[in-house]
């Protein structure tokens, strides 16, 4: 970080930064990231030894293995959504209403 009163002793400061990156292993596909030994991403969490962010259930597990026990067809399927703009779960929009008459913008999002 360099803090100065001046460009040109900021611009002088920054030439004498250095900086050291330590390369670590990247793992693109989300489903391999759950395999063990994959690098774990959040070292800084204390004791987490894996990728799985969140995990919840709720229901009769037992009830639930029955019906698909039982069903005549099952289909299963990996899906894969990735991180794009806008995707599926992450609603980044708004909607937007001026009214000049009243001079009032009313907003949702």
């Amino acid at each position: 970080m360099v803090i100065a009163t001046e460009r040109y002793i900021a611009a002088d400061g920054v030439e004498a930064v250095e900086v050291d990156y330590e390369p670590i292993p990247a793992v693109m596909d989300p489903f391999k990231a759950l395999e063990p030994g994959a690098p774990v991403l959040r070292t800084d969490n204390k004791g987490k030894t894996d990728n799985l962010i969140w995990h919840w259930e709720t229901g009769d597990r037992a009830a639930t293995e029955k019906v698909f026990h039982d069903a005549e067809v099952v289909v299963k399927e990996k899906i894969y959504l990735p991180r794009i703009h806008v995707s599926s779960i992450e609603t980044c929009g708004c909607v937007a209403n001026f009214e000049p008459v009243r001079g009032e913008l009313t907003t949702l999002s």
